[in-house]
């Protein structure tokens, strides 16, 4: 059996970033939504920072960021949202970037198969027909 090296991606940093940027971002996302749809409709006349940091949820990485800087609030939640986000987007570049080196076994050529066929002579005799397939 022939081995091959070859470099390719490396899978698991690349998809384990992905995952923890969307769930750092949809975590962000769905609890600022939730919070400012609460105040919405809630009887509260009180200001709401879900309500007014509500637009920086749509910013990826940068929005749990400017959340903190505007709100006197608790950081604890953007903070962590954040940095999920941040090692997400750095664990997918690179796992895009760097590549790893593989030894990859290469499938052996089948054997060469022997085929033995009776057949006739011209003159109508017997005769045995081999032939070799070496593919």
């Amino acid at each position: 059996m022939t081995t091959e090296t070859r470099e390719r991606i490396i899978w698991p940093l690349l998809i384990s970033g992905i995952g923890m940027f969307a769930g750092g971002w949809a975590g962000y996302w769905l609890t600022y939504t939730l919070g400012a749809f609460g105040y919405i409709f809630s009887s509260s006349s009180g200001p709401s920072r879900y309500a007014d940091q509500w637009g920086t949820s749509f910013i990826p990485v940068a929005g749990p960021w400017m959340n903190i800087a505007d709100n006197d609030a608790e950081p604890i939640w953007p903070a962590i949202m954040g940095l999920l986000q941040a090692v997400g987007l750095v664990l997918f570049v690179v796992g895009l970037c760097v590549r790893e080196t593989v030894e990859v076994e290469l499938a052996a050529p089948p054997p060469p198969q022997l085929r033995v066929e009776l057949g006739s002579t011209p003159m109508g005799g017997p005769m045995l027909r081999t032939t070799v397939n070496a593919f």
